[in-house]
């Protein structure tokens, strides 16, 4: 499969693949099949292991040919350009909270963007009301019935307290800020409004002390 490389950088020890049908791949250094050190901007070749990650990266070595060659690199870079600047996000809400819970229940190193944080978010609150419905709906029948349909809305509880604090931190990273930020939210009055504008804050764009920027690997 061709592309072309986004971003490559030895700090983080690999990079970033735009793929011809428009799919982005992170390949690690250890995969870069040349001896000098791949760049941006870089036409290459490479086997998809899955939806994510490329192995055998190697560069597709310049031929000396008549002037078509360099016209279709050129045509290639725009299209890859302009397939990154229209496609959408890949990954949805439904997704982000998924993994937030699959994937990364106890993460709570790494940095986590806004997208994941309200898509867990958003999800969990929307489960949450469905099941205490049925236990208002319970009650209207008896007690008893309003007791047994308690049990999975405590249960749901119960399961994504380590996810929904996780991600929480995950997302105080992202702002380059301490985990320990989250006990903002017991200030009365001000701590609830403070941390819900910390939580809609955009992340830094580069690397910080808490790892790279989510949004460049998804």
């Amino acid at each position: 499969m061709k592309g072309q490389i986004l971003d490559f950088s030895l700090q983080k020890g690999g990079g970033l693949i735009q793929a011809e049908d428009g799919k982005r791949y992170l390949f690690r250094a250890s995969e870069w099949q040349h001896t000098n050190d791949p760049s941006a901007g870089q036409v290459v070749e490479f086997v998809a292991a899955d939806e994510k990650f490329a192995i055998q990266v190697h560069p597709i070595l310049t031929i000396k040919k008549p002037s078509p060659e360099p016209t279709q690199k050129i045509q290639f870079a725009h299209t890859a350009t302009r397939t990154a600047t229209t496609t959408p996000d890949a990954i949805s809400l439904w997704q982000h909270a998924v993994t937030a819970v699959k994937d990364k229940y106890t993460q709570f190193t790494g940095r986590s963007r806004r997208r994941e944080y309200w898509g867990f978010f958003l999800f969990f609150n929307l489960i949450s009301l469905g099941l205490l419905y049925l236990v208002l709906v319970g009650s209207t029948i008896s007690e008893e019935t309003a007791s047994v349909l308690s049990l999975p809305y405590w249960l749901f509880c119960v399961a994504v307290f380590l996810p929904q604090l996780a991600v929480s931190v995950r997302r105080l990273h992202d702002i380059n800020k301490s985990g320990w930020w989250i006990l903002i939210g017991l200030i009365p009055l001000v701590g609830g409004i403070w941390f819900i504008i910390l939580m809609c804050t955009d992340g830094t764009p580069d690397d910080n002390q808490f790892g790279s920027n989510p949004k460049n690997i998804e």
